[in-house]
């Protein structure tokens, strides 16, 4: 076995991702490499932007270059495919990320926003907007064209303030944490203004 195959092996089994009968040939099969490359990236990446803080997007960084440190041994020259491994392409974009925040310690991430325009005043605590846009991503089918959920979390933070908060003030950590975890308050709040909604529906 190559070190291609050996190295997706290890990192399928560390990652605990569910590839069913893994054999030889899958373990080298270029679909399910990009397949598995691309959702391991994506959750890699949710995790990074939930932060707005380069320190604490250095963190999380790091305990992932740390999980694949596995790839931290000598090599045979020769052996070529194992540049192809899907633990490789993490590692390499993963340091290149690295790479790019240290380059820019200083910048606040949550405030790179491109035409910059006065956000809409609401009368929602951030709970009750986190709460609207989870409801709202988790139609079916999909309603945002959007890679991961911390695009959606910097749209919030971004184009919104709420009845205690003014421009800017909205973290995308808060968000993220009553996006993931509703508050009862807030869930009260939804549950009567969709009734009302589903009798205006009714009635027009």
């Amino acid at each position: 076995m190559n070190l291609q195959a050996l190295e997706n092996l290890y990192f399928i089994q560390l990652y605990k991702i569910d590839i069913k009968d893994v054999d030889y040939d899958k373990l080298l099969d270029e679909e399910i490499q990009e397949t598995v490359f691309n959702e391991s990236w994506q959750k890699i990446s949710e995790s990074i932007e939930e932060h707005t803080m380069p320190n604490k997007r250095m963190n999380v960084i790091d305990k992932e270059l740390k999980k694949l440190s596995f790839l931290n041994y000598d090599i045979i020259q020769s052996e070529q495919n194992y540049f192809q491994s899907i633990p490789r392409k993490l590692n390499d974009i993963l340091n290149a990320a690295k790479t790019f925040i240290n380059a820019n310690l200083s910048v606040d991430f949550s405030k790179l926003m491109e035409g910059k325009t006065p956000p809409i005043k609401t009368n929602l605590s951030v709970g009750d907007l986190a709460l609207l846009f989870r409801m709202l991503f988790e139609l079916r089918p999909v309603i945002f064209d959007i890679k991961t959920k911390a695009e959606l979390f910097r749209f919030i933070s971004s184009n919104f303030t709420t009845k205690k908060s003014k421009e800017g003030e909205i973290s995308i950590d808060t968000i993220t944490k009553k996006f993931n975890d509703p508050e009862t308050k807030s869930k009260d709040l939804w549950a009567t203004h969709l009734h009302t909604l589903t009798a205006f529906l009714k009635k027009n």
